[in-house]
């Protein structure tokens, strides 16, 4: 939920397999029977719940009510000192489905598994003891596997904001009526005063001020789904590019990349080579995290902030390594559409020339400022049989909107407003930043 990061690949369609019926009733769910017996108490009061509850929370991101304007996808009605009103600007295409007995829905235009309803309670989270309490609750939900599965956690602002209907089509709620449950739920995501982002359907808002503070969860889990894609491997090997996203080692690069991987190893324009730790991956939006043991110089992450169509943008990478050499290579084009292949909006669509080696570098405004991640270019192959004719420079990025998420817990994001410059100055400036991605 990346950004990312995930040369050359045809964007294919969600394809999830899973057993069992549809169904259309949808109801509140709630795994959680009694979180006030003696027992739970004693387990939220263990050093290791603590521990991990403690953990979590690092991850939370602290945005800004400016950042809250910024989001990506949303129509801002009305912006207000506490969040917005509005909607958002997804085309959603929604599946019901049941898997191992149990109701989901999946979003194949955001690739996120939701689960249809809430919460039977809502939650107050205004102490640390009613947050830990809250915050079991989802342990317990994760714990029970629901559809099979272990991986469910909070919804970040963005993605509890995408559900945000521009009409009112669920019984007075602004949300698809594939959704049932509580209308008003908590995020992931808290203010710059410590506060939680919250979601309120009823109303079309996104807001964290501090009075109507009964709100529920609505589970959410990130999907895999097959990219048709061609990974570059020679010999058992595949490489790309990645970039610096801290001053303590840490690198954005595509999933696809260092997927199945035994060793990584990064090397930079300096001919220095680092073996490389995988952290964390998120193969919906093919972007992974990776970390080194070196004092580093990242990149600036525009966060929350989207291109327009006709903006230049460049890239720094390594494409074709094996017959170009080791050099990097700097490419520039134009945004020639907010979407990907078949409307997908989590894409850009780039006229900069991308070459198997690119992928997982990333793609610069005028300012220096990154605004998405090089994952893929138009099977020229499949174009080709399908229309007669081969595709000039249709490739596509990863919009740094959906990268956000994979940098949650990293301190040392750059995120500044900068100014433009020439484009000779910006790789000057930037090309330490951007190293090669070696995977076996």
């Amino acid at each position: 939920m990346y950004i990312s990061y995930n040369l050359v690949v045809a964007l294919a369609s969600l394809v999830l397999v899973a057993g069992g019926c549809t169904t259309s009733q949808y109801t509140s769910h709630s795994p959680v029977t009694n979180d006030r017996d003696s027992r739970e108490e004693r387990e939220l009061a263990s050093a290791d719940y603590r521990q991990e509850r403690e953990q979590a929370s690092a991850g939370y991101r602290h945005l800004s009510v400016y950042e809250i304007h910024d989001l990506p996808h949303m129509s801002i009605l009305e912006k207000k000192r506490w969040g917005f009103i509005g909607h958002s600007t997804i085309n959603h295409h929604y599946e019901l489905k049941s898997i191992k007995g149990e109701d989901v829905v999946i979003d194949h235009a955001t690739g996120l598994m939701w689960f249809p309803g809430t919460s039977k309670d809502k939650f107050r989270l205004v102490s640390r003891s009613r947050v830990q309490k809250s915050e079991y609750w989802f342990k317990k939900f994760r714990q029970t596997r629901y559809a099979g599965f272990n991986d469910w956690r909070m919804p970040t602002v963005e993605e509890a904001a995408s559900l945000l209907e521009k009409s009112k089509n669920n019984a007075g709620l602004y949300i698809d009526p594939v959704f049932s449950g509580h209308n008003k739920i908590w995020t992931s995501d808290l203010d710059t005063t410590r506060e939680r982002w919250r979601v309120n359907f009823k109303k079309g808002s996104v807001h964290t001020y501090v009075y109507e503070l009964f709100y529920a969860y609505r589970p959410v889990r990130s999907i895999t789904f097959p990219l048709a894609k061609e990974v570059e491997e020679r010999k058992g090997f595949s490489s790309g590019t990645g970039f610096f996203v801290s001053n303590n080692g840490h690198i954005l690069t595509n999933y696809h990349i260092v997927e199945n991987a035994t060793t990584i190893t990064i090397k930079d324009i300096s001919g220095n080579s680092y073996d490389a730790k995988y952290l964390k991956g998120d193969s919906a939006n093919d972007v992974a995290l990776l970390k080194i043991e070196s004092n580093t110089k990242p990149l600036n992450i525009l966060l929350y902030s989207d291109v327009e169509k006709g903006s230049e943008v460049f890239t720094l990478g390594f494409p074709l390594a094996n017959l170009q050499g080791l050099e990097q290579k700097a490419t520039f084009g134009r945004v020639n559409a907010l979407s990907g292949s078949e409307d997908d909006v989590r894409f850009l669509q780039i006229d900069v020339p991308l070459q198997p080696g690119n992928s997982g570098g990333p793609l610069f405004n005028h300012t220096g400022s990154v605004v998405g991640i090089t994952t893929s270019t138009l099977n020229q192959i499949n174009t080709l049989k399908q229309s007669g004719m081969l595709p000039q420079n249709v490739n596509y990025a990863v919009k740094i909107g959906y990268i956000v998420p994979i940098l949650r817990g990293i301190t040392t994001v750059q995120n500044e407003r900068l100014m433009k410059k020439p484009f000779t100055d910006l790789i000057k400036e930037n090309e330490s930043s951007v190293v090669m991605v070696i995977a076996k």
